[in-house]
């Protein structure tokens, strides 16, 4: 089999990319990631695909949308922000 078209595991391509089978399975059914079922009607994946996948690529992998909180906190607050700490 040509490397191009040699097909891995939903678990195997989770492993891969360090992600979940379910993050997997929701990439794959959203079309994000190219499958094909197996005679059995598993989901199997290009390892090709699945090599060319960077950390950047993740980014348009996931819909979801990060959202970052921050405070400032006066000096007034010292103590009490030290015993949230111990």
């Amino acid at each position: 089999m040509e490397d191009s078209q040699m097909t891995i595991s939903i678990g195997d391509t989770a492993k891969e990319l360090g992600v979940s089978v379910k993050t997997v399975r929701r990439w794959a059914d959203s079309g994000k990631l190219r499958f094909e079922r197996s005679p059995s009607g598993h989901r199997r994946f290009y390892l090709a695909d699945i090599k060319r996948i960077t950390p950047r690529d993740f980014n348009q992998l996931e819909d979801r949308v990060t959202i970052n909180y921050a405070r400032v906190s006066s000096s007034d607050q010292k103590e009490e922000l030290t015993r949230q700490i111990q």
